[in-house]
């Protein structure tokens, strides 16, 4: 387990495709030492992932650029 406070540079982390599709993303949550939620980022603009489900897991989005996310089937604009 990494320490409490961890810093990640995403541009460091080699990208890697989602197995439900054909986005790719670069997969934090090791190097941020997360044990209970995810931490993915996704790389290219515009890029749509498969809607899926994850049971007693957390998600964290973070939008470096506008655009939408769907969450249980309702549409936001990210600004």
């Amino acid at each position: 387990m990494a320490s409490s406070c961890e810093t990640v540079q995403p541009a460091t982390l080699l990208t890697e495709q989602f197995n439900t599709c054909e986005t790719e993303v670069r997969k934090l949550t090791d190097p941020l030492g997360c044990e209970v939620m995810r931490v993915n980022q996704v790389v290219e603009p515009d890029s749509v992932t498969t809607p899926h489900t994850h049971d007693g897991q957390e998600e964290v989005f973070v939008a470096t650029t506008g655009g939408q996310i769907s969450i249980e089937c309702d549409v936001y604009d990210v600004p």
